[in-house]
């Protein structure tokens, strides 16, 4: 299974934007080495950045990036397909979120879109050179902080990493200088 032929099924409601011919058309100029380039029902351009056999990522607006991975399943899903379609969607310049949604290859709802910041305490680690205050301002600092998603294409998987853009300057600058930034990658 491709994630172009699901792609091609998915039902308006995932993503508003988009109708049936947009998503057709995108996968069209795509697999012809064009720039796949619609304008959506708002009549704002929307581009597949790139297309492969198991994952694709389009441009929605400036500031909304949509990636779908398609992988294959264990166990036999509710309405008997065998794929699960990982759909991340990440909204924002400063700051920038992303959520994660999963649907069965029939575009049956698994797992509600939810936001990835469960992951910040993992994202964020002390520096033996903070002192007890600073660290209290960053802990504070920290519920501003979003965690920001990318989907492996060739594994099963997330990367995943914070995003300051939403702190004060002052803020930015003491979580620059005071935390290790990490990143962390989670199986799907």
């Amino acid at each position: 299974m491709k994630i172009r032929d699901v792609f091609a099924a998915m039902p308006d409601s995932v993503i508003p934007y988009l109708s049936k011919n947009n998503c057709l058309d995108m996968i069209d100029f795509a697999e012809m080495n064009m720039k796949a380039e619609v304008t959506n029902k708002f009549d704002e351009k929307c581009e597949m950045v790139s297309l492969t056999n198991k994952h694709l990522k389009i441009k929605l607006a400036d500031d909304v990036v949509v990636e779908m991975r398609i992988r294959k399943t264990d166990q036999c899903l509710p309405d008997s397909s065998s794929y699960v379609v990982d759909v991340l969607t990440t909204y924002g310049h400063a700051p920038q979120l992303s959520m994660l949604s999963m649907y069965s290859s029939s575009w049956n709802v698994i797992k509600k879109p939810h936001l990835l910041n469960g992951y910040v305490k993992q994202l964020v680690g002390k520096n033996q050179y903070t002192t007890d205050k600073e660290w209290r301002i960053i802990e504070d600092a920290k519920n501003r902080i979003f965690v920001v998603g990318n989907l492996v294409e060739d594994e099963n998987a997330i990367l995943l990493q914070p995003s300051i853009n939403g702190l004060t300057k002052e803020e930015k600058q003491m979580i620059e200088g005071k935390v290790e930034l990490m990143k962390l990658k989670i199986n799907l």
